[in-house]
Order: C-alpha cells, then sequence, then structure tokens
C-alpha cells in the first residue's frame, strides 16, 4: 500500500504504531504512484472513511499551471517571472510571493 503520514500527526493520542498512517491506498505491490491513481484510497478525518484521490504528474502543461506567475517551458517546467512590481515568485508553480521588502 501507498501511505502518507506526518511526524507530528496521529489519529489518537494512544496511537503508536509504526504505520500511523493519515492515507493509504489499497494493499498493491505497485512501486509507481502514478499507477495507483485509480485505486480506493482510505483517509482519516476523524474517521476512516473512503474517498478518491487524483494523482497527476508535477509538469506544467501551460502558463495557468504557474499560476500566471511565470512562464511553463518545454521541459514542463515553471520558469517564475522576477521582481514584478517588487515580488518575486518561488516554487515548482511559482505559487509563493516574495515581496521585496520582506528579503533579508
Amino acid at each position: 500500500a501507498w501511505v502518507f503520514m506526518h511526524e507530528k500527526i496521529r489519529r489518537s493520542r494512544d496511537d503508536n504504531s509504526d504505520c500511523p498512517w493519515l492515507l493509504r491506498s489499497e494493499r498493491t505491490e505497485l512501486f509507481d504512484i502514478e499507477e495507483v491513481n485509480q485505486m480506493n484510497w482510505e483517509v482519516w478525518q476523524g474517521v476512516i472513511e473512503t474517498t478518491d484521490v487524483r494523482i497527476t504528474c508535477n509538469e506544467c502543461n501551460d502558463d495557468e499551471d504557474c499560476n500566471l506567475n511565470g512562464a511553463c517551458k518545454r521541459d514542463g517546467s515553471c520558469d517564475c517571472s522576477k521582481d514584478v512590481e517588487g515580488r518575486t515568485f518561488l516554487g515548482t508553480h511559482c505559487e509563493v510571493i516574495l515581496k521585496d521588502n520582506c528579503r533579508t
């Protein structure tokens, strides 16, 4: 199974298990997460429920995938805008705004 955990989040105070999962796929032998995209997943939301999970590649196809804060390059990566009205955009999809007055 594919399992997502967070080191600071447990399902209960008494949860001392080796695998305190918050999101998990069905049992599988697959190693490529994109191949488990169509499986049933369970998510913990105070109780265990079934949910749909969409797994996609982390590449851009157009400038909208770069949050309109940069240009999508042919290799599928974002070229984030720099020094636009005192702001620079960072992150895989140009999702982080750094204002000039916040620079150190």
